[in-house]
């Protein structure tokens, strides 16, 4: 071997030459020149670097073969962990889809509950309108005149007549009393 050689006469790529040089405080003793140049135990020089070439040829086609075999197995687990998510992502696309049904029923429900009050309140108030209708037909006692188009207001001075609409109760006040003096004068 070229340049390094232990103290047992033996070339670097002897196992036992590194035990030497580590009781020699980690180096190698150089007996023969050669283009090497004095190393530690790592193995530099001509010998120690094609020995450590070699074995990272062996390095890489282990650590190759190695790779290739996790990707063959990591290529089955991805295949069983992509079944599982698609077996996952179908079941979740189901649950969606039967969330969205039970919404939309839900705002069917809504909306037929909505559209049954809101018949129900023009019912109300068609009701409503009738009464005041029926109401407005009703003639003042004291005239005969329909309540609404009546100007006389019920007060303690005419108890004969009945309450007639407010607006008519506003607006002839004057003509009330007019018409209450000329009434309890007619009666007496």
């Amino acid at each position: 071997v070229e340049g390094q050689v232990g103290v047992c006469g033996k070339g670097s790529s002897c196992s036992s030459c590194l035990a030497c040089a580590k009781k020699l405080g980690g180096r190698f003793i150089r007996r023969n020149t050669g283009p090497a140049e004095r190393g530690r135990v790592s193995g530099r020089g001509v010998g120690g670097e094609r020995e450590r070439e070699r074995g990272n040829f062996e390095y890489i086609r282990k650590r190759k073969a190695e790779e290739e075999k996790d990707s063959h197995s990591e290529g089955e687990i991805e295949t069983d962990s992509e079944k599982e998510t698609e077996s996952e992502s179908e079941s979740e696309e189901e649950e969606e889809e039967e969330e969205k049904e039970e919404e939309e029923k839900e705002e069917e429900e809504e909306e037929e509950e909505e559209e049954e009050e809101e018949e129900e309140e023009e019912e109300e108030e068609e009701e409503e309108e009738k009464r005041k209708e029926e109401k407005e037909e009703e003639s003042c006692t004291a005239c005969g005149v329909p309540a609404h188009q009546c100007n006389l207001k019920a007060c303690l001075g005419c108890r004969a007549v009945k309450y007639c609409t407010r607006e008519y109760q506003k607006r002839h006040w004057r003509d009330h009393q007019k018409g209450c003096r000329s009434l309890m004068a007619a009666a007496d």
